[in-house]
């Protein structure tokens, strides 16, 4: 019975850790670009996935709060299908049924820890994504020791081609920087600021998860931010440890004198004053030398406001922009 147990655990992790990489691939993979993997497939895979790890554990009770927010979500989400029937399989394949899978899973897994724990798989496999990239970043593209292993053409705004290392890292592109052109680390994705949301997710996920801060896996993906130079991406960085810093500090003063407290207090001194330098200035660089960037950022603002103003409480319909 036990190695049977076992046995079944083993499979649950490996489902679970199957289901993270699929979510952390939905995020533009430079496979769904180059090499026709399709996006639906990692959908329905994770749909499939979500299936089989919720069926065995059915009989679990789960709290009659998260199912009301759950059915929250459903009524709304059947009322703006009926108000809004543009793309209606396109809108409950990709975002309805995937949330209520996902968010019933938790429900059912959310005693003691085990409501981080796919979370922690989630983290665990970014810093992976990110060592690897990281790895490639300054021992081939920076350094040349490494070269690379070919090029390949990809779709995204137009057609492109970027040189690749063993499909596991793409040089896909480049930003002036301080008047210098550099190339952007954008691991297995097809551009840097998609990279940056990915690892920014791994970031927070480590410093606000767990009481005791993982501080290798943290300065990692801080470090592999930093070379996707992606502006939102350094601000993330600046706010997510002054955040982490205060709330350690207003957790610990009554148990901690104040001497021990004192040089993260510090800390929190130096860095809020430097982020009140570095964050304006980094927008005005990006307001500056990547104007173009920044204005179709600026574009996307106001024409998304101006879609929710005009429909103010059930939109335009699921991908109708």
């Amino acid at each position: 019975m036990r190695a049977l147990s076992h046995k079944n655990n083993l499979i649950f992790e490996m489902l679970e850790y199957l289901l993270v990489l699929l979510m952390v691939l939905d995020v533009h993979f430079m496979w769904t670009r180059s090499k026709n993997l399709s996006e639906n497939g990692i959908i329905f895979g994770s749909i499939v996935i979500l299936v089989f790890l919720i069926i065995p554990k059915m009989r679990a009770k789960i709290s009659r709060r998260v199912l009301a927010r759950i059915n929250i979500v459903m009524a709304y989400s059947l009322i703006f299908i009926l108000l809004n029937q543009y793309k209606v399989l396109v809108f409950m394949s990709k975002y309805l049924i995937p949330l209520v899978l996902f968010a019933l899973y938790q429900a059912i897994d959310c005693k003691d820890e085990g409501r981080f724990r796919l979370w922690h798989k989630l983290s665990t496999v970014i810093v992976i994504i990110a060592a690897i990239s990281l790895f490639f970043y300054f021992f081939g593209t920076t350094l040349g020791i490494i070269k690379p292993s070919g090029i390949v053409t990809f779709n995204w705004g137009g057609e492109r081609a970027c040189y690749t290392y063993y499909d596991v890292y793409y040089e896909a592109q480049t930003i002036f920087f301080l008047g210098k052109e550099l190339i952007r680390n954008c691991g297995i994705f097809t551009e840097s600021p998609m990279y940056s949301f990915v690892l920014s997710t791994a970031l927070i996920i480590e410093l606000f998860m767990y009481n005791c801060v993982n501080r290798k896996r943290a300065m990692l993906l801080i470090l592999a931010i930093l070379t996707t130079f992606s502006t939102t991406g350094m601000i993330v960085i600046f706010l997510a440890i002054l955040i982490r810093l205060f709330l350690y500090m207003s957790e610990s003063r009554e148990k901690r004198s104040l001497l021990l407290l004192f040089p993260k207090f510090l800390f929190f001194v130096v860095l809020f004053g430097i982020s009140l330098y570095v964050i304006p200035y980094l927008l005005q660089v990006k307001q500056t030398e990547g104007y173009i960037s920044y204005n179709t950022r600026y574009d996307d603002f106001i024409a998304c406001l101006n879609t929710w103003k005009d429909n103010f409480l059930v939109g335009s319909g699921f991908g109708n922009f």
